[in-house]
């Protein structure tokens, strides 16, 4: 029978303490500068052609060696870590810094955090009303906290309705790890004629590296996230106990970042030392492979013929999913299907083992997934004329946006190979340039239009080649060539864009 937890049990935390014990001061018998490992000293000590073993690494030499402890935060051996000999050489964090309470569904008061919420007609917190009444409880236990309050009724935010369920179970991830390229998000009002530098970079509309993903959130400096930050928002992490800056705090309170009067500890240059996760990060685990079939997988169990063993000509057991093919072993090779193995949960013996692969973004310092840009398409706003001329645009998006109207996700083309000019309004499909910020058409297509004629070298020409429909019957002046000499007294022209020019082709009277 489940018992309530009494909130006093939750007063006295586990604490996290560790430190590399190959440095100061935990080598003890390291007296003097000369002493401590050269890898201390000098980390560019030993590229080279060293060659180090295991074996010709030993414990006072330069191999790391690591202690991390599990301590009771009101210990005797806790207030030994706050001593001003030790304290600002280790890193100190409290378990929710690694670990949080999760559930499937949501628990009253937020006591845990839920992937999903309820579907409306089965949520036992408002029973399919949509409303709750917020009348809280006296009781000093942990499952009906905080204390009693009544604020009335109030939308459930325990659940949604039946058929938003339905829609959220049909989702799914992204067979693809093509991932959209940076953009700049701008309003409409902008001018299309604003001049543009050629050093432009653009970026996406949050940058992400190590300083706006780091979880330990300042209040000030680097690592304190201001330009994805609102105005007003001071900002702070609310992980419950990090260590920080070269003295103990008086009491250990000024290592909790929700107790008043702390501010101290969220100074720019206080140094933060805390926990992270250690990798290779090894995971033995069922799941779904890169085509979305699940593992273990049906195929892998063993075809039977009445209960006995089906063998191929070989001799080998034959899978579940193979089928005769006239082959040396007479059947095909097993073929994955949509359904796991039998009792694949419980299983364990039949899950995959391996390490986790992250790769290394130097510039952004982060752990990212493999992934590469996928091509867009990008509708000019000036004319693409001549070779590494930068032109501004935006994606082209079919269909509704969630962009906020008069929104656009504005770009930088740059045809640093000189194939491809193109008029503004033009469409063209283009490949992101990491290198350079920068958008590569790929390829020119040939367009034409009609234009009203309004001098020699002036015309309103129509945007009828543009694939975005509102366009195609607006108008812009702009000059053009007329290299065949057309009377240019005619009302009605056929225009061709060719090498960065509209080429008058053609002549009517309307």
């Amino acid at each position: 029978m489940y018992k309530s937890i009494p909130k006093s049990n939750f007063n006295n935390n586990f604490i996290l303490v560790g430190a590399n014990i190959n440095s100061l001061p935990y080598r003890s018998n390291i007296n003097t500068y000369a002493g401590l490992p050269e890898d201390i000293t000098n980390p560019l000590s030993y590229v080279g052609s060293a060659n180090y073993t295991y074996s010709s690494i030993s414990d006072t030499d330069t191999r790391s060696q690591l202690k991390i402890k599990l301590i009771p935060e009101g210990s005797a051996e806790m207030g030994q870590v706050m001593n001003p000999q030790y304290y600002g050489g280790m890193s100190i964090m409290s378990l929710d810094g690694l670990i949080s309470p999760v559930s499937f569904y949501p628990s009253r008061w937020c006591s845990t955090f839920s992937t999903t919420l309820y579907s409306r007609s089965s949520c036992p917190w408002c029973n399919g009303l949509g409303t709750i009444q917020n009348n809280k409880t006296t009781d000093d236990d942990i499952n009906n906290y905080p204390k009693e309050k009544s604020l009335g009724s109030s939308p459930c935010p325990y659940c949604i309705q039946d058929g938003d369920k339905e829609k959220e179970r049909e989702k799914t991830v992204s067979a693809s790890p093509e991932i959209d390229p940076p953009y700049i998000i701008t309003s409409s009002n902008d001018a299309d004629t604003n001049p543009i530098s050629n050093t432009v970079s653009p970026g996406n509309s949050a940058l992400v590296n190590k300083f706006t993903l780091n979880p330990i959130v300042m209040r000030q400096g680097e690592f304190s996230n201001p330009d994805n930050r609102q105005s007003g928002d001071t900002s702070a992490h609310c992980i419950d106990v990090v260590g920080a800056g070269l003295t103990p705090p008086e009491n250990g309170d000024s290592c909790r970042s929700l107790v008043g009067g702390t501010n101290n500890n969220f100074k720019s240059e206080f140094n933060q030392r805390f926990m992270s996760l250690r990798g290779p990060v090894m995971l033995h685990s069922w799941g779904y492979d890169t085509k979305g079939y699940p593992v273990p997988n049906e195929s892998g169990e063993f075809k039977l013929n009445n209960g006995v063993l089906v063998k191929d000509d070989l001799g080998n057991p034959v899978y579940k999913t193979q089928e005769p093919d006239g082959s040396e072993s007479g059947y095909s090779d097993p073929t994955p299907t949509n359904k796991f193995r039998k009792g694949w949960a419980q299983l364990a013996h039949s899950w995959p083992v391996g390490p986790i692969d992250f790769r290394w973004d130097a510039e952004a310092g982060v752990w990212t997934m493999g992934g590469i840009y996928k091509n867009v398409w990008i509708t000019l706003e000036t004319d693409l004329t001549q070779k590494n001329t930068v032109v501004r645009g935006s994606m082209f998006q079919e269909g509704p946006t969630t962009l906020p109207n008069g929104q656009r996700k504005t770009v930088f083309v740059k045809d640093t190979l000189g194939v491809v000019s193109a008029p503004r309004k033009a469409t063209l499909y283009c490949k992101y340039d990491s290198d350079n910020g920068f958008y590569q058409p790929l390829h020119s297509m040939p367009l034409a239009t009609s234009g009203n004629i309004n001098s020699s070298n002036s015309a309103d020409i129509y945007s009828s080649y543009s694939i975005d429909d509102n366009e195609k019957n607006k108008s812009y002046t702009t000059s053009f060539l007329n290299p065949l000499s057309l009377p240019t007294d005619r009302n009605i022209g056929l225009f061709t864009y060719i090498n960065g020019d509209w080429v008058l082709t053609s002549v009517k009277n309307q």
